[in-house]
């Protein structure tokens, strides 16, 4: 299990608000498992955390990779 922290270090809201995270094998680069959190709104200056567990197989070194986007709509 890992958390991620998505911080808006703008100077405005951030709407709608889409954070991905893929836990990637780096033997292959591909992608094993993916999670996605959406987020309405982050304030100016504020933070949003969340715990994400992805699964893979024993004994494999993966990484996490997280893609943040936001759509202004």
């Amino acid at each position: 299990m890992e958390t991620v922290d998505v911080r808006n270090n703008g100077a405005d809201d951030a709407r709608n608000v889409v954070a991905r995270c893929n836990l990637v094998d780096p033997s292959t680069n591909e992608v094993v498992d993916t999670y996605s959190k959406y987020f309405k709104v982050i304030e100016a200056g504020d933070h949003q955390g969340f715990s994400v567990s992805l699964n893979g197989e024993c004994g494999t070194a993966y990484k996490l990779e997280v893609d943040i986007s936001r759509d202004e709509k």
